[in-house]
């Protein structure tokens, strides 16, 4: 656990007789690190919090959900379109220093299809004080990216970890991964473009799945950062993301509610648990997405996902996808210690003990040469990604 200085010095003056003395101090701000035992106890003391908090405030998110249905904001936005509700995100302040956490605001999710077939998401935002609307957000899905509905070695890196020997005995109902969120560059060779189809990316997320021929159905949280322009100059760009992936490999893509922001360089945490680790149903998943630098989460809680038991645990790079067009690979310096867990047989482990045992599907990204390697992960079960070239992805 480190800490930064997050306040500049104040004076504190103290009259003693005729004389004044002058004190400097300084607030400083923990920084929890994931990999260390103190930090995981932490983390996951906070996200039990988090579920506590979560139970106790559902009178809340009943109220938000009826609040945002009659808002004029939803009305104003959906007009005559076909609209259905899809899910509630919660966004929470983290308090390292005591591992409690703290409700800020919760986001509820609609989808609305327009007269032409094309859908886009909106998010009421409700202030959890007064259980009433405050914001609305509109994300248009035709320009948004997807991630993963289908594994292929031209567009994904990373390690597919079974909780067995065999993925017909595999059970795996937790897969978590810290990594730093990476600057996106415009590649050597050619430009970024302008628009999201057009620009390079690079994506970092972690997810659970029941079939690792194709990684769909799968549920998965993770960051996107994207280089737009020449050398970048139009934006450096990064967003957070839900998403999930149905048998029919039909994507849901949701944004968090709006406090989250990313930010390269940032400390992240993502995971996703099904709820049969708990005694709870496998069709129901937990998504947890956790910035450590600025102390924020947000959640997506109790999210129906009637897939069966997850047979693997994800840890991937990847270049999205947007619309149909699969997206340029934006170059990067390589993530290293990328630190992973993943739950199975009633205990939860660092990835390496069912890597060593051979329980792994090892995945370069090849184009047709290796863009990026997900090198082999060591005993503290960290690994990298090894950016190598983004040649034959534009």
């Amino acid at each position: 656990m480190t800490t930064k200085t997050t306040l500049a010095s104040f004076l504190v003056l103290t009259i003693l007789g005729l004389g004044i003395s002058q004190m400097a101090f300084a607030e400083e701000t923990i920084i929890l690190d994931p990999t260390s035992s103190e930090g995981a106890s932490c983390l996951a003391k906070m996200q039990e919090d988090t579920q506590q908090k979560h139970e106790s405030s559902k009178l809340h998110i009943q109220k938000a959900i009826a609040a945002a249905r009659s808002s004029d904001s939803l009305t104003t936005e959906v007009k005559n379109d076909q609209y259905k509700y899809e899910a509630v995100t919660q966004g929470w302040n983290m308090d390292p220093a005591t591992c409690t956490v703290g409700l800020i605001e919760t986001g509820v999710h609609f989808r609305a299809t327009d007269s032409e077939g094309k859908t886009r998401e909106i998010i009421v935002k409700i202030d959890p004080k007064t259980d009433r609307p405050v914001d609305v957000k509109v994300i248009h899905d035709e320009d948004r990216p997807t991630h993963a509905g289908t594994i292929s070695t031209t567009n994904f890196a990373g390690h597919a970890i079974r909780g067995a020997a065999s993925e017909a005995s595999s059970q795996v109902y937790q897969a978590y991964m810290s990594y730093i969120v990476p600057t996106p560059n415009d590649p050597a060779g050619f430009d970024c473009g302008t628009t999201n189809s057009t620009a390079c990316w690079i994506s970092i997320w972690t997810g659970l799945t029941t079939n690792d021929d194709t990684a769909y159905p799968m549920v998965q949280t993770g960051t996107d950062s994207v280089c737009k322009g020449t050398n970048c100059t139009t934006a450096r760009a990064y967003y957070q993301w839900f998403e999930i992936v149905d048998a029919s490999n039909v994507s849901t893509p949701l944004s968090c509610v709006t406090n989250l922001l990313v930010s390269a360089g940032d400390s992240m945490s993502s995971q996703v648990t099904n709820d049969k680790k708990t005694g709870g149903s496998n069709a129901s998943y937990d998504l947890f997405l956790i910035n450590i630098t600025d102390n924020l989460q947000c959640t997506l809680l109790d999210k129906a996902g009637n897939f069966g038991d997850p047979k693997y645990g994800l840890y991937v790079a990847e270049r999205v996808k947007v619309g149909s067009t699969i997206t340029k690979l934006a170059s990067f310096t390589d993530i290293t210690n990328v630190y992973g867990t993943i739950y199975y047989g009633g205990t939860n482990n660092g990835i390496y003990v069912p890597w060593n045992l051979g329980w792994n599907n090892e995945y370069l990204m090849l184009n047709p040469t290796t863009n990026i390697d997900a090198t082999s992960v060591a005993s503290n079960s960290k690994f990298t990604f090894d950016y190598i070239t983004s040649a034959g992805t534009n």
